[in-house]
C-alpha cells in the first residue's frame, strides 16, 4: 500500500483573469503555490511527508487573505520552483503505484475557511443549514450535556459528528475521539460532546430496536 494524502495551497488575485490558451477561452481564479502531502500506511501512521512551494506565473502577487491563511510570504513564491518542476518531484517522491487520497468536498468534512470558492466549483457542498433535521435531532444532545456554552465550536463539532456517523454507524469512543480530534472547544473540555455524542448513540439504538 503506497496512500499519499495531499493538499493544495493556492494563490487567488483580486479579480479572475481571462486569456487565449491555444484557441480556447480559459477564465482563471486561482493557482496552485503550494503541494503537501503525506505517506501513510494501512493504519493512517504517517510514514513520510512532502512540502514544495511553487512559483506562480499568473497570480504572482501573493494575496493578503492567503498569506494569512498559509503563512506564505510574497518571498517564498518568488523562491518557489516552476510547476512542472514541483509537479515533476511531487511524483517522483509519490512513486508509481502511489494511490491518491485529497482533503475534500462531496460529504468529505473540510475546513471552509481554508478553502477557495473556486476548489468548490462543480463539487457539492453542505453547510449546517442543509442538514438542518439531522442536525436539530443530533444537536439536542449536545446541549442535554452542556457542551455549548459559547455555541462558537457547535457547526463544526456536528458536521464533523454527522459525517462520522455517515462512515461508521455505531462507533467506538476512541473512533470518536480520534476524529473530532481536529476539532476545538475552548469552554467544556471536550467531555461535553462526547457524552453527548454517546447518549444519541445509545438513543438511535434503542429506537431501532423499538425501545425508545
Amino acid at each position: 500500500m503506497n496512500l499519499i494524502v495531499f493538499d493544495l495551497e493556492w494563490n487567488m488575485g483580486n479579480a479572475p483573469k481571462t486569456f487565449n490558451y491555444h484557441g480556447a477561452e480559459l477564465t482563471l481564479r486561482g493557482e496552485i503555490i503550494q503541494i503537501g502531502a503525506v505517506r501513510v500506511d494501512e493504519n493512517g501512521d504517517v510514514l513520510d511527508t512532502f512540502e514544495m512551494t511553487l512559483r506562480p506565473r499568473i497570480f504572482r502577487k501573493l494575496h493578503w487573505r492567503i498569506a494569512e491563511v498559509t503563512g506564505l510570504s510574497q518571498g517564498d513564491l518568488e523562491a518557489g520552483v516552476p510547476i512542472a518542476e514541483g509537479l515533476r518531484r511531487f511524483q517522483e517522491w509519490a512513486g508509481p503505484d502511489a494511490e491518491f487520497a485529497e482533503w475534500g468536498l462531496d460529504d468529505v468534512p473540510v475546513l471552509s475557511c481554508s478553502v477557495l470558492a473556486a476548489r468548490a466549483d462543480g463539487h457539492r457542498v453542505t453547510t449546517l443549514e442543509g442538514l438542518q433535521e439531522e442536525a436539530a435531532e443530533f444537536g439536542a444532545f449536545i446541549a442535554d450535556q452542556g457542551a455549548e456554552q459559547c455555541g462558537f465550536c457547535n457547526p463544526g463539532f456536528i458536521m464533523n459528528a454527522l459525517a462520522l456517523f455517515r462512515e461508521k454507524e455505531y462507533p467506538t469512543e476512541e473512533e470518536i475521539k480520534e476524529y473530532l480530534a481536529g476539532n476545538l472547544c475552548r469552554c467544556t473540555g471536550y467531555e461535553g460532546q462526547l457524552r453527548g455524542i454517546l447518549a444519541f448513540l445509545a438513543w438511535k439504538k434503542q429506537k431501532e430496536e423499538g425501545k425508545a
